[in-house]
This record gives structure tokens, C-alpha cells and sequence, in this order.
């Protein structure tokens, strides 16, 4: 009775089932602390970033999910030296975060609402965090079970998806959360607390670097403590069975609703598309007459406009953004270098020759607009 209650599993009872397995002690012990560390490292675009790291998962435990049988015995197999190098790989990112910088691994950084962004950096996270939960027992044992069950591949497929998505969606709840409220946006984020001079480089210490280093060198420490403790093998069944029951119960529960795969389909596809669209949601370029004022604070606001080629256009600035990062903005093109006191206006007057595309910037090049010729 039970394997045919498994086999006929809906995507809802995947889903949940998931949510319980992010919950398990060896999985949760990274996954959750290295996003919120991410977040505060990653802060200017919280929705686009919870998408990339959520995207390292899925791109571990879907071939999982397809039969990847080697892949799982390999994740067996090598357990502890895989929490020994994500541990350790955390304390090297904790000093990273530390000072700002944004590329530690190989150059794959986006660049859009006038910031660069770190996605290669997050996507690696990302993939580390799927590999700890696919080297949890449970984790790994719930994925196969109830996606091998499934009549066909198609359904495997389908059943498996919603049990990562489960696994995830309590990250995408908490990115909504912490980017309606405000909650990093507080200005005691942006203080700078210090500054480190290296090899000829100046990096700024501000309050979320901090916080951000802390929480990855915590995390990082732990989980080598708890290694070599013992305290992070294979755990026993129990967890596993409990994740499956769970999925079971619910199953039971929608059993009699003949299309709840498909509603429940629709339901999460529409949340997905919101979501995707809200991370990748680009802003307006504002077309410019002869004058416009710029907001300076965490970036340029707006960031990008649109001027006429030859007429005299005024941009003032406003910076109420204390870090001292966005005391000054450049325009390389035309050689125009401003010091942005704080809470006065600024004015810069271009009269452009050429039509097309010029950036602007901070004067450490963290934060960029763009202005087009047209």
C-alpha cells in the first residue's frame, strides 16, 4: 500500500516533503547560513541573487533526480571530504566578504540596474550548498526515493523538480520578506566602520561586510569543528523515513483531488514567472530634456538616461547615502571628476557631440549609470 501511495506521489506532496529536508540538521547547517551571508555580501539585488544560488541546488540534485547513480554514490562516498572543503572554502569567502571584493572566482559577473553583481561568486555558493545537501543522507535518500517511484520519467522529473523547489522555496519566502521590509537597506548597512590598505589597494569596511564575514566564517568554523567531532556523518533513517512520511501524509490528503498536479503546476509556475520577472526586472531609462536630478543612494537613482545629442542637459546630484564610496561620480568620457557632499546638490553640465553610450561611476567603480546619446 505504501509504495503505491509513493508511486501515484503529486508535486505538492513532493514540495512539502522537500521543505522537511531542508530541515535536517546536515542540511540546513550550510545551506541556510552561507544565503543569509550571501544576501548581506550580495545585498543590491536580493531577489536576482536568491535566483542564482537556488540555481547552484538545482544544478547538483536535478541529475540526481534524472538517475545520476554515480553521482549520488560519489556524494556517499566522500562525505566528510566534502564538508571539509566547503568549510574551509567558506573561511576563505568570509575574508573575502570582509573586503568588499567581488570577484574571488572565475570572472562570471553581471552587470545591470547600474551594479555589478557577483552571480558566478553566488552560483558557486550556490552549487557548494547542493552538493553538503546532496551529501546528506536523508536529503539525498528523499530525492531518489520519491522521484524513483514515479510511473515515468516525465512524472520523476516533475515530482523531483517540486521536492528541490520545496528545498528552496523557504529562500525565496525570506528574500520577499527581507526585500519588502526593508530590512537591509538600513542605513547603519552602509556605514563604513574602517578601511584596509593592501598591495597598493584601498578597501572600504562597511557594517555589512562585516556581518557577512562573520556569518561565513562562523558557519565555516562550525561545520570543521562538528567534522572533526563526528558530529556530521551519515545520520541514521529516522530523518529519512520522517521526510518520506511526510509525503505520505500529504499525499493522502489531496488524493481525492483529481487535477491538484495540475493547479498546484500552474500555481507555482506563476510564482515562479513573478518572481524571475522581479529579479530580472530592468528599470526605465529616463529621457531627459535639459535637466534631471540624481538620487545617490546605494546607486544612482535613475541610473540610466537618455540626453540629446548637442543641447546642454544639467544633472544634479543629491547623495544621502553616507559610505563614503559614493563621495565622488566620474564621467571618463568627458572628463569630469565631482565630490559629492553629503545631503547638497551638485551640478554637472554636458553638452554631448556623439550619439551613444557612456557610463558613470563611483570613484572606487562599485556603483555605475549609464548615459545614453541619442
Amino acid at each position: 500500500m505504501e509504495t503505491q501511495q509513493l508511486y501515484n506521489i503529486s508535486l505538492i506532496a513532493a514540495f512539502v516533503a522537500g521543505m522537511v529536508a531542508l530541515f535536517a540538521p546536515c542540511c540546513i547547517s550550510y545551506l541556510l547560513p552561507t544565503y543569509f551571508a550571501n544576501v548581506f555580501k550580495e545585498r543590491k539585488q536580493i531577489f536576482l541573487m536568491t535566483l542564482v544560488y537556488s540555481l547552484g541546488i538545482f544544478a547538483v540534485m536535478m541529475p540526481i533526480v534524472l538517475g545520476a547513480r554515480s553521482l549520488s554514490q560519489f556524494f556517499f562516498k566522500y562525505h566528510d571530504m566534502t564538508y571539509l572543503v566547503g568549510g574551509i572554502f567558506l573561511l576563505i569567502i568570509s575574508q573575502v566578504a570582509l573586503l568588499g571584493i567581488k570577484l574571488p572566482m572565475p570572472h562570471f559577473s553581471m552587470v545591470r540596474s547600474g551594479q555589478s553583481y557577483d552571480v558566478g561568486s553566488t552560483f558557486i555558493l550556490g552549487i557548494f550548498s547542493g552538493i553538503t545537501s546532496a551529501c546528506c543522507a536523508p536529503v539525498l535518500l528523499g530525492v531518489v526515493t520519491i522521484s524513483a517511484l514515479s510511473p515515468t520519467i516525465f512524472s520523476s522529473l516533475g515530482v523531483g523538480f517540486s521536492y528541490v523547489l520545496g528545498m528552496v522555496a523557504p529562500l525565496y519566502i525570506a528574500s520577499v520578506f527581507i526585500k519588502r521590509g526593508n530590512i537591509l537597506s538600513n542605513p547603519i548597512m552602509k556605514k563604513k566602520v574602517a578601511e584596509l590598505h593592501l598591495f597598493g589597494h584601498v578597501y572600504p569596511i562597511f557594517v555589512s561586510n562585516i556581518v557577512a564575514s562573520i556569518v561565513f566564517f562562523a558557519t565555516g568554523a562550525l561545520i570543521l569543528i562538528f567534522l572533526s567531532a563526528g558530529r556530521l556523518g551519515m545520520p541514521d533513517g529516522s530523518v529519512s523515513r520522517y521526510i518520506t512520511e511526510t509525503a505520505m501524509v500529504v499525499n493522502n490528503i489531496f488524493v481525492g483531488f483529481r487535477f491538484i498536479n495540475i493547479v498546484f503546476a500552474l500555481l507555482v509556475g506563476l510564482l515562479l514567472y513573478w518572481y524571475v520577472k522581479s529579479a530580472l526586472n530592468k528599470k526605465e531609462i529616463v529621457e531627459v530634456k535639459d535637466h534631471v536630478t540624481i538620487v545617490v543612494d546605494g546607486g544612482y537613482k535613475p541610473d540610466t538616461i537618455s540626453i540629446l545629442k548637442g543641447k546642454k542637459t544639467t544633472i544634479t546630484f543629491l547623495r544621502t547615502d553616507p559610505s563614503s564610496c559614493l563621495e565622488e561620480v566620474i564621467f571618463p568620457d568627458f572628463k569630469v571628476r565631482k565630490y559629492l557632499p553629503l545631503h547638497q546638490e551638485v551640478d554637472i553640465t554636458i553638452t554631448p557631440e556623439r550619439p551613444g553610450q557612456y557610463s558613470f561611476s563611483c570613484g572606487m567603480n562599485m556603483y555605475h549609470g549609464k548615459l545614453i546619446v541619442r
